[in-house]
């Protein structure tokens, strides 16, 4: 995939992978003269008069359609801003608000977004990352989300892939933990360092307790009835000696809202162990459905290939500041539209095709080489650029969900 025109100039890409360069400095900025600011005006002008873009410019990335509330506190100026990589996919319900905030990532230097998730799941309020589903659910009916880290709350942790064991998302209230693993099944555990050879017990409402041996834990007939039982019940108890104490620990917290919370647990531990995988050959077998779809000038094959957050981002020309625009998906498809109403004629050529998968499958990287051939007005031009796309699977299926392209210096001339 291409964007039709290229400035001939180098631009300022944000940095998002280890294959490419990392991002100019803040300075860049410095760099912005009033002549630079005429320069860049016309072309900032078309975009914008086209209903493509609105930019800043000095080129800061937005922030994501879909938040609500954009919280900048905690950025660093002058840094790119980059989204961060989020393990699910969907919402957890469709009324749930999106706010967002940057974080600097000290290392790579960069503002990363991240989202969260708020809402009402059947009357009881819930707040999850896109991140890693972990989060917090109400679990006290008088004491709704607000922020304060009331110790009454159900407390989500999720793991995806945690080291030299399975992925795993554990609801906690009070000293009871309920492990949800990503074959489906389930752990019951109370208290954190217990002593060896003590007792755990666990009692629902006025029903007989359960017992076990703080190192081999319920089994799974026990824990199948404790999970029944809870899905009814108002209170429960547990009991264990922690290895420091020569005291046991007794506790009783309440079950409001455990149905709830436990379905939301389902809906995130579904989405997040979900297999979605990319191979290399997925890949490139994007790479070759969009080159076809492009020979037909088909924009709509182009469009089923690009994700639902897709980004292009395009080389605004100027020669006091190179930088990068961003457009999404539906403006990216509207300029290709335009783009090639206005040609005569335009072919291409992909080469040195690089891909890199990440070594958890969720993403995937390519590189290329294309060559250009653009005649407009009567006039033939040839470009030489680099892009650059990432890929994950969503809805099943593989799609671009980033695109770059880098004019390669001294590589576009007319003929």
């Amino acid at each position: 995939m291409r964007l039709i025109y290229h400035s001939g100039l180098p631009a300022q890409r944000l940095e998002f992978s280890p294959l490419r360069q990392r991002p100019m400095d803040s300075m860049m900025q410095d760099r912005l003269t009033l002549d630079g600011e005429k320069f860049l005006k016309p072309f900032l002008q078309y975009l914008s008069c086209a209903c493509l873009l609105a930019v800043s410019l000095a080129a800061q990335a937005g922030a994501e359609e879909s938040c609500a509330y954009v919280s900048r506190v905690n950025q660093v100026d002058g840094w790119p801003d980059v989204g961060s990589r989020e393990a699910l996919s969907r919402r957890i319900t469709p009324g749930g608000v999106v706010n967002c905030s940057f974080f600097p990532d000290q290392e790579e230097k960069l503002n990363v977004l991240v989202r969260q998730e708020q809402g009402q799941y059947h009357g009881i309020g819930y707040r999850i990352f896109y991140t890693d589903g972990s989060g917090i659910i109400q679990g006290d009916a008088d004491s709704p989300l607000d922020g304060s880290g009331n110790k009454e709350h159900w407390k989500l942790r999720c793991r995806k892939h945690p080291k030299d064991r399975p992925g795993e998302c554990v609801l906690h209230k009070g000293d009871l933990f309920i492990h949800r693993f990503t074959d489906g099944s389930f752990m019951v555990d109370v208290g954190t360092a217990k002593k060896p050879g003590s007792e755990l017990l666990v009692r629902i409402d006025d029903e007989a307790a359960f017992t076990a041996d703080a190192q081999a834990g319920f089994n799974a007939e026990q824990t199948r009835r404790m999970l029944a039982q809870m899905a009814t019940g108002e209170r429960l108890t547990t009991r264990y000696q922690d290895a420091e104490k020569s005291m046991k620990s007794d506790r009783t917290i309440s079950l409001f809202a455990y149905p709830q919370a436990s379905a939301i647990v389902e809906r995130v531990a579904d989405d997040l162990f979900t297999d979605r995988r990319i191979t290399a050959e997925q890949v490139r077998e994007v790479i070759a459905a969009t080159d076809r779809a492009a020979d037909r000038r088909d924009t709509d094959a182009i469009g089923a290939y690009l994700g639902k957050a897709f980004m292009k981002y395009v080389d605004v020309p100027g020669a006091a500041l190179p930088v990068t625009a961003r457009v999404d998906r539906e403006q990216y498809l509207d300029m290709i539209r335009k783009g090639w109403v206005e040609l005569e004629d335009y072919s291409y050529q992909r080469k040195d095709v690089v891909v890199h998968v990440a070594p958890d499958g969720a993403s995937a990287e390519s590189n290329s080489t294309i060559v250009e051939t653009i005649t407009r007005d009567g006039q033939k031009m040839v470009s030489k650029v680099r892009e650059y796309a990432r890929y994950r699977i969503e809805g099943g299926r593989p799609v671009i969900v980033r695109l770059e392209t880098q004019t390669l210096v001294g590589d576009t001339t007319p003929e």
